[in-house]
């Protein structure tokens, strides 16, 4: 419930959250900008991952804060609140002069798409991924997977990463940029499960935030994040 002055228990928040459609799409992506490390800054996206919180945390149910109890009593709650309000890229020094396509808050994934389309380069890297990491009909159609998960990771840089689609407006054509740059199989599959050392990239892939329903086959691989974020069934 609510505790003095309006203040919400993090689960409470996390729920709320969960059935707002803009909320849980920013909630959906924290898990790919920020990695799936909470005692770590696991990512090379410090950027977008800063500005993924500032942009979780001014959603009215996060405001001002929200509180759990002890630790001791309430392990899960405090592990979400550590991830959303301290999370370890919070303190990161960011030693780079400027990315070189700095985003300072998440876009919609069309207007990702339309800036990326005036960025010298930008467009170019979108289309080496799509052409690398070619899908038709949900299935991955790769042939060098070397170079689909090198123009995945280049990806990462440009506005394309990160996208969000918080709105039901025209949200069938951005949910398919979406799911080209953020669930496109091929990446999945390129990622060898045997390399430890790649584990934040593949559950930056592999495990949104939503996990997918009985049948989905991604419950079974329920990554760090999504576990301190708290996946939902339905999605």
């Amino acid at each position: 419930g609510e505790g003095a002055v309006g203040v919400r228990n993090c689960l409470l928040a996390r729920q709320l959250c969960a059935d707002d459609p803009s909320c849980r799409s920013v909630l959906e992506i924290i898990p790919r900008v920020c990695g799936p490390e909470s005692v770590a800054c696991s990512t090379v996206t410090v950027n977008k991952c800063l500005a993924a919180l500032r942009t979780i945390q001014a959603f009215p149910y996060f405001q001002p804060t929200c509180l759990c109890r002890e630790p001791h009593l309430d392990r899960e709650c405090n592990v979400f609140r550590e991830f959303i309000f301290d999370h370890p890229c919070i303190f990161v020094e960011n030693k780079e002069e400027s990315p070189p396509y700095a985003v300072h808050a998440l876009p919609l994934c069309e207007y990702a798409l339309n800036a990326c389309e005036q960025l010298p380069g930008c467009i170019h890297l979108y289309e080496e991924f799509r052409d690398a990491c070619r899908v038709k009909d949900d299935q991955c159609k790769v042939v060098d997977t070397n170079k689909c998960l090198s123009s995945w990771t280049k990806l990462k840089m440009s506005p394309m990463f990160g996208c969000i689609c918080p709105m039901d407006r025209q949200k069938r054509k951005c949910e398919r940029i979406f799911r080209r740059v953020h669930n496109n199989p091929c990446v999945v599959n390129v990622i060898p499960y045997d390399n430890s050392s790649l584990h934040a990239v593949d559950t930056q892939i592999q495990n949104p935030l939503m996990e997918a329903g009985p049948g989905g086959g991604r419950l079974q691989n329920a990554s760090r994040a999504a576990n301190v974020l708290g996946g939902d069934p339905r999605f």
